[in-house]
């Protein structure tokens, strides 16, 4: 994932430099408007990946759950758990004067407890992800083949728009 919790790969507000096995490296910039979204093309590979990341961990989620669906209970406690033992070992090494192993257990918790939120987030965005990632798809496709929307008739061929109006008949 990343190390902030967002929907940028379904806004596009995430520029990916790298991908890495579970979590990008990604720069911030505005959001695509709606069109956007759903039909523009992805810009590179890395940003394909990010956003089929975000959108097929989501569906192992539910598979999973499908098969055993306790694993919606188990997974965020042991999750929630863990973060919270880890949490505590930080304050206890804190207090104790060892900034790096506090450190190094606050941001272990925060990592967990990120995930968790993420995996949530992209939960409850599944639907519309799956459907912008298949529209983009599409279109990234269209546009590799050379069939563009944006075909553009000699003006010869329309009469402009007064001559059509019943004024002028």
């Amino acid at each position: 994932m990343s190390t902030e919790l967002s929907i940028g790969y379904l806004t596009g507000s995430a520029k990916v430099t790298r991908n890495y096995l579970f979590t990008d490296d990604i720069i911030w910039r505005n959001p695509r408007t709606t069109r956007q979204m759903f039909f523009q093309p992805y810009e590179s590979k890395k940003e394909f990946i990010y956003c089929a990341r975000h959108t097929f961990q989501p569906m192992a989620i539910l598979g999973l759950a499908i098969l055993n669906p306790y694993v919606l209970v188990i997974v965020p406690i042991i999750m929630g758990g863990l973060s919270a033992v880890f949490a505590a070992l930080g304050g206890i090494s804190k207090l104790y004067g060892n900034e790096s192993a506090a450190s190094f257990y606050l941001d272990t918790a925060d990592f967990l407890i990120k995930d968790l939120c993420q995996a949530i987030i992209d939960l409850v965005v599944l639907p519309v992800s799956a459907v912008a990632m298949l529209t983009r798809g599409i279109a990234t496709g269209v546009q590799a083949v050379g069939i563009t929307g944006k075909h553009t008739a000699p003006k010869e061929e329309f009469p402009p728009f007064e001559a059509l109006s019943p004024s002028n008949a």
